[in-house]
């Protein structure tokens, strides 16, 4: 297995031995530790160097292919309907597809019969966190807490905890 340290790297047209020739002859202001790691991270030897700016959307937008790849040779059928993209399928069930992209992601981290397959990450549906403050609607308690909290983050939690009213719990109002 050849040392990743001796690779030889290429960088606007001049070949080096390895990355440590190239830091020692173009003196980048990116640290060696910098330098490897976008390596790992699959950025061109341009961008690693510091010597061209990484675009961000491409990156996102490179993510985003490849967790569509992954799923892509599986076979997309839910409630016996045949789809020939995750995206295709979350249409019909009004899903976002990152919603079913990311309860996908989560199999990684689950025993095998606590996994999502496609169709149940299609058709479940997604848990309505809102809630309701004084006539107005909040996507979840945490967000009402941020919007209109009057007591710290601890007390606000602890009375939570306690099964107060939202309404005590924000300290929008005292305790019965």
């Amino acid at each position: 297995m050849p040392d990743s340290n001796k690779s030889p790297i290429i960088i606007y047209g001049k070949r080096y031995s390895s990355i440590s020739e190239a830091i020692e002859k173009l003196k980048p202001d990116v640290p060696e530790v910098t330098i490897r790691a976008r390596k790992r991270y699959k950025w061109t030897p341009e961008e690693m160097f510091g010597f061209e700016k990484r675009d961000k959307r491409k990156e996102k937008s490179e993510t985003k292919q490849k967790r569509q790849r992954i799923f892509q040779d599986e076979e997309i059928v839910v409630n016996g309907v045949k789809y020939n993209s995750i995206r295709e399928a979350c249409d019909d069930y009004d899903i976002k597809p990152a919603v079913v992209y990311n309860r996908l992601s989560q199999n990684k981290k689950k025993p095998l019969n606590k996994q999502w397959t496609i169709e149940t990450a299609i058709t479940t549906p997604v848990m309505d966190r809102s809630v309701v403050v004084n006539g107005v609607k909040y996507r979840s308690a945490n967000d009402a807490f941020k919007k209109i909290g009057k007591v710290s983050f601890t007390t606000y939690q602890g009375r939570r905890e306690l099964g107060k009213r939202l309404e005590v719990c924000l300290g929008l109002e005292d305790d019965d």
